[in-house]
Parts: structure tokens; sequence; C-alpha cells
């Protein structure tokens, strides 16, 4: 089996070649081995939330993988970045009630206030003045 950060390299060459076959493989080859790699989790939500429809993508599905990321690493900003990006989208994927859950349900799994303080400003950012 292959260590994590060859499947990491494997599926970024995937994303940088553009082919959506090639990217899903390389993806499904990854979690497969690593089910439990936040990063993976991430990669894949972001790819999800680039691709913008079915069968490879769209926000519900780019949502549902950042958010089991954060649930097998909830410290991880990358992926709670992506999420809040998706929750302050147009609606109906986003808006700023989607936008405040976000940061409440955050609040709730991740226990350093560093980190809650550092996803807040970022999603303060994101909604612009006000």
């Amino acid at each position: 089996m292959a260590g994590e950060l060859a499947l990491l390299a494997q599926t970024l060459a995937a994303l940088n070649a553009g082919d959506a076959g090639r990217i899903n493989a390389a993806m499904g080859s990854y979690l497969t081995a690593h089910p439990r790699s936040a990063r993976g989790h991430c990669l894949l939500g972001l790819w999800r939330s680039a691709s913008g429809s079915a069968p490879y993508g769209g926000p519900d599905e780019a949502q549902a993988a950042l958010w089991r990321a954060l649930e097998l690493d909830p410290g991880y900003l990358p992926a709670a970045r992506a999420a809040a990006r998706l929750a302050a989208a147009e609606p109906p994927y986003g808006g700023a009630e989607r936008l405040q859950a976000l940061i409440e349900r955050y609040r709730s799994m991740e226990q350093d206030p560093q980190k809650v303080s550092a996803l807040e400003a970022y999603c303060a950012e994101l909604r612009g003045p006000q």
C-alpha cells in the first residue's frame, strides 16, 4: 500500500492534469488507502466545490467532504476555511445564516480558542463590511 504522501502526490498530479476521471480515480485510491485522512477529505471537498456539478462535484458533496475532514481533525483550519467559503456563497448553498451556523458548529467541535478565533476572523473577512 502506498504511503499517504505518495498518494497525495499522485492526486495533486491528477488535479494538475485536469482530467476528471483521473482525478476521481486518484481521490478514490487515496481515500480508500487512508479513509481517516483529514487532508484527503479536505482535498476532495475543494475539488468537488471547484467541479460544480455531478457526477464529481457540487456544493452539497463538497460540504460533506469538508465536514468529514473536520470530524476527523477539528483543528484542521484549511478544511474549516474551505467550508466557510462555501457557507458564505450565494443562496441556496450559502448565506449569512449558513456562515453563522458553521461558526457555531466549529466552536462546538474545536477546543482551541485560537483556532476558533482564527476561523471567526476569516468568516468576518468573507462577510465583508457590515
